[in-house]
């Protein structure tokens, strides 16, 4: 069947995309695909491929209903729907119908809904806010599900620019279930479910186009997708709230220049796939008082320009990306690279576990990623950060620090089970105040990466690392006004000892100065 489907927006290239039908191997060939190949414009119509119509069919078809209680109603109540065979008319181009399927449209501003235990719904696709607004509530035990020939059709809320859509779902028992779920796809979308609702969707889009808006927001709920796609070229944000648990298949936020994601996990569970923080655009998660998050690779600003950032604070929040075999070889190579790995990519990108949280990974490299990202931004920001009493990494095999900054402070703690490398372009920030901790299982090779201290007394020594394997190369030396460094690359650690050479006071051109010297 011909969808008709109008591009819009522009397309993007990406070297990452494998071009199947070349032969070309996974990750290692230069084939140039759009990421975005074909962009929803005015209606969903083939789920297999999720897409959006703007081509008339004939009117044969089972037709459509278009709500028109200007208020709020009773889904099953016929009075509140007008009949449209064939075509309906939107203000954008006509939207076509396909033979034996069925369209709900709720563009007038008005609310559907569906409430109370038994309240079964059915439709082939749902579109809610296409020119103007439209609601629609699932409550108390009432479903609604989308089906074309037996398969899961699909939802889109706020399908043109200032249009608004809202669905919600509702308490115990309530749930809604689509094959592909479309929230802003040039205006804004929202979807909220609460209080033991349940939303089961196939593939879900959120801030597709430039100028649109996408919100989940799930409290004390369950959400499972198959891949969720965060910011096409919007502005896409996910809430998980109060025991919420959101699964889903595969996560990239932020893929194309322009686009946000953000995925906050509040008290909170979230298991993923691959997950991808900035393809182009930017992207963040946050793990909050006791959230928790697992996934099975993750990379962080992939190319120069972007920016992936990953925060776990708090007590009890946990971040674990081990793989699990949960998901299957990706079309998209940079997404099937690298299994339990953290990589911190070209562009900005950052772990930051801090006030008591933990991170656990198989692996982690910050820097270039060679095989994907290319180009390393010189401006961008490279980073793991472990602060504060209780705050853990553990990585189980190889930490490889390319491009960018590890800082251990406040009695934080960094556990490496592999090899540990720090190149020329690596800076280790530490605390020399702290009884931070950096163990290494294997070997640490060092070549001449820079230390930077955040903190410290005017005399101390510590052991700033130590390698069961063994340490290789040195770091930098260590340059400080007033104080002497002394570093000490033992068989298996590595020692730094501070000390005053001469006094502030020492150097003072004034009384004044002299006597704040002195005090210092």
């Amino acid at each position: 069947m011909s969808t008709g489907c109008r591009q819009i927006g522009r397309t993007t290239h990406s070297p990452f995309i494998q071009d199947r039908r070349a032969g070309t191997s996974a990750g290692r060939q230069s084939a140039r695909l759009p990421v975005r190949r074909v962009l929803p414009a005015a209606c969903l119509l083939a789920v297999a491929v999720l897409l959006l119509t703007a081509t008339p069919h004939s009117a044969s078809a089972m037709g459509a209903r278009v709500w028109v209680h200007p208020g709020t109603g009773d889904w099953d109540e016929e009075s509140n729907w007008r009949v449209e065979e064939g075509m309906l008319e939107t203000g954008i181009p006509v939207i076509g119908i396909p033979d034996g399927l069925m369209f709900h449209a709720i563009d007038n501003g008005g609310t559907a809904r569906i409430d109370g235990l038994g309240q079964e719904q059915e439709t082939d696709f749902l579109l809610v806010g296409i020119t103007s607004r439209g609601a629609v509530e699932i409550l108390n035990g009432g479903s609604l599900t989308t089906a074309v020939d037996g398969r899961p059709g699909a939802i889109a809320l706020g399908i043109t620019p200032g249009s608004s859509g809202l669905i919600t779902v509702e308490g115990s028992g309530a749930e809604l279930t689509t094959g592909g779920l479309f929230l802003g796809v040039e205006g804004s979308g929202t979807a909220s479910i609460r209080n033991g609702g349940t939303l089961m969707a196939g593939q879900t889009w959120v801030g597709l186009d430039a100028g649109s808006t996408g919100l989940i927001v799930l409290d004390g709920s369950e959400i499972s997708t198959g891949a969720l796609l965060l910011g096409l070229e919007g502005s896409a944000t996910v809430q998980v709230l109060n025991g919420g648990t959101l699964i889903n298949y595969r996560t990239l936020a932020g893929l194309n220049a322009g686009s946000s994601g953000l995925i906050v996990l509040d008290d909170s569970e979230m298991s993923t796939g691959a997950m991808l923080l900035g393809l182009e655009g930017s992207a963040t998660v946050r793990v909050l008082n006791g959230g928790t998050l697992i996934s099975e690779r993750a990379l962080l600003g992939l190319i120069a320009g972007s920016m992936g950032f990953v925060t776990v604070d708090g007590p009890g929040s946990l971040w674990i990306n081990e793989y699990l075999h949960m998901e299957e070889e990706s079309e998209w190579p940079f997404m099937s690279v690298g299994n339990g790995a953290l990589i911190i990519g070209g562009g900005s990108g950052g772990l930051s576990i801090s006030n008591g949280g933990k991170v656990v990974l198989e692996s982690a490299e910050i820097g270039v990623f060679s095989e994907f990202s290319r180009v390393v931004d010189p401006s961008g920001s490279r980073f793991i950060s472990v602060d504060g009493d209780g705050s853990q990494l553990t990585v189980g095999e190889d930490l490889h620090v390319l491009s960018g900054r590890l800082t251990i402070s406040n009695h934080g703690r960094v556990d490496v089970g592999g090899d540990l490398s720090l190149s020329e372009q690596a800076i280790y920030a530490l605390d020399g105040l702290g009884d931070d901790r950096f163990t290494v299982g294997e070997t640490a090779t060092i070549e001449g990466a820079a230390i930077r201290l955040i903190r410290f007394e005017s005399d101390f020594e510590k052991t700033i690392l130590s390698a069961e394997g063994g340490i290789e190369g040195e770091f930098a030396p260590l340059s400080l006004a007033f104080l002497e460094a002394t570093l000490d690359h033992q068989e298996k650690a590595v020692l730094l000892s501070v000390s005053r050479v001469r006094d502030f006071d020492e150097v003072g051109r004034s009384p004044n100065q002299r006597a704040v010297g002195g005090a210092l």
